[in-house]
């Protein structure tokens, strides 16, 4: 598809995956059906990268830092945490699961080195 049909159509994949939380599958299937528009997997996958519409999935780098910062924030003050990744709230449950996934526990987090 040429970049205008992309364009064309942004609003919608933004709307259905980010706003509606819709997978991947979900999305292409209303494209094709409301619009005609049969995009591929991959080729979509590369549009939402490139558009910054990659919600979905946060970075382990990103996981590390939100680990740190809330555990330097229990520790300094008793401060609970709330994390904003593309404008959308982190649960802790996700951070708990990367932890556990990880296999790394908190403290070492914490005693990283880099940067916050």
């Amino acid at each position: 598809y040429t970049y205008d049909k992309w364009e064309a159509v942004k609003p919608k994949i933004q709307q259905l995956y980010v706003q509606d939380e819709k997978t991947l599958q979900q999305v292409i299937r209303i494209l094709q059906r409301d619009h005609g528009f049969a995009a591929s997997e991959k080729q979509l996958k590369s549009r939402i990268a490139t558009w910054g519409f990659d919600v979905k999935n946060i970075k382990g780098h990103t996981m590390v830092r939100m680990a740190r910062a809330r555990l330097k924030r229990k520790r300094e003050g008793g401060k609970d945490s709330i994390f904003l990744v593309n404008n959308r709230q982190v649960p802790d449950r996700n951070i708990n699961r990367y932890l556990k996934r990880k296999r790394s526990p908190k403290r070492a987090f914490y005693l990283w080195q880099a940067p916050l």
